[in-house]
């Protein structure tokens, strides 16, 4: 029997979750290696640098449009504007940037073999300028290791997406480790607060690329690799969380840890499609025992939160077939089948 409390505590909780201004300004790497690169460019070279990211996001935007015919004379007219740039790391910068505009393209195209290839030079090239002394290029690493993790979920590798997907949540959680063959640590680089800004943030873009697969097993192992290795995570709340959610998954939850879990504290302080899948996979396995009041408030948090807008398409509990009740007594529920 479900205990309505928890529900209702869950819901104090998330009210009291404030959105506080972000440290980690989530802009374009673009505007970091400008600052970087444009050091050692004269005007016409940082002219030439602003021109041909101005290109690529106006190629961008047509893609995700739909417009690629548009989007192939941007590219093709980029292509043909002679280089003006004279150092070596502005070069790399530019020519990455370019790269993973066009990766989507051939994403868009589903010439996945292609699009790989593309991340790759664009990791490569990042990859130089991080190991030339410009640490912030780990986040454009970052990003193009989500963009691959895209193209594996379409591409229906999605094995090989969680393998990538772990790699990169446990770098994000340690604070250091390795990825693409680059040694990384956040605490050379990004404040505390920043660095807990970013692992919410890439947190919720992974799992909103992955969990939409509906491929259960492959999500199972995500969280089980995770769980398998987490001594070292420098935040507690989030191995709780995964954790927990593990369970949930696996069918080994009960009231009793869920309240545990709950009365915990970790909820307030995870990434928002972490505190979503916790919930609604509580509320799926006893869809009756919210109050009322507790399934608005829970609801209105989450509208408020538009990062986690593809796990509310979520085929293995669907949030709009849980009504409240007056708690106390569960019902058949969609729920989430035992995967173990």
């Amino acid at each position: 029997m479900a205990n309505p409390k928890t529900f209702d505590l869950i819901a104090e909780q998330l009210q009291g979750v404030r959105q506080a201004p972000d440290p980690f300004q989530r802009q374009h790497i673009f505007h970091s290696i400008l600052a970087y690169c444009g050091q050692q460019e004269n005007a016409a070279g940082r002219m030439d640098m602003m021109y041909r990211f101005s290109e690529c996001q106006r190629a961008l935007g047509n893609m995700l449009r739909g417009n690629l015919m548009l989007a192939n004379d941007l590219i093709g007219a980029i292509d043909r504007t002679p280089l003006a740039l004279s150092s070596t790391a502005a070069r790399s910068a530019m020519d990455a940037i370019h790269a993973a505009m066009v990766a989507y393209k051939h994403y868009a195209l589903r010439d996945y073999a292609a699009a790989h290839a593309l991340l790759d030079r664009g990791r490569a090239a990042f990859g130089a300028l991080f190991e030339d002394g410009f640490p912030r290029a780990a986040l454009a690493l970052i990003d193009l290791e989500l963009n691959a993790i895209r193209v594996d979920v379409a591409a229906g590798q999605t094995a090989r997406a969680v393998a990538r997907a772990v790699e990169t949540l446990q770098l994000l959680y340690r604070g250091h480790g390795r990825l693409a063959r680059f040694d990384i640590d956040w605490s050379a680089t990004l404040s505390q607060a920043e660095s807990a800004s970013i692992s919410h943030f890439f947190t919720d873009a992974l799992l909103s690329k992955l969990i939409g697969t509906d491929e259960r097993e492959h999500i199972q192992a995500l969280f089980a690799g995770l769980c398998a290795d987490t001594a070292d995570w420098e935040r507690s709340d989030l191995r709780a969380a995964f954790g927990h959610y593990e369970r949930l998954l696996n069918g080994r939850s009960s009231d009793a840890l869920d309240r545990e879990f709950v009365v915990g504290g970790a909820l307030a302080g995870l990434p928002s499609s972490l505190q979503y899948l916790i919930v609604f996979a509580m509320l799926a396995g006893a869809p009756h025992a919210a109050s009322p009041a507790a399934m608005a408030d829970i609801r209105r948090y989450f509208d408020d939160r538009p990062e986690i807008g593809k796990l509310r398409l979520c085929a293995w509990y669907d949030e709009r077939t849980l009504s409240a009740g007056q708690g106390g007594t569960d019902h058949a529920a969609p729920g989430i089948p035992a995967l173990a």
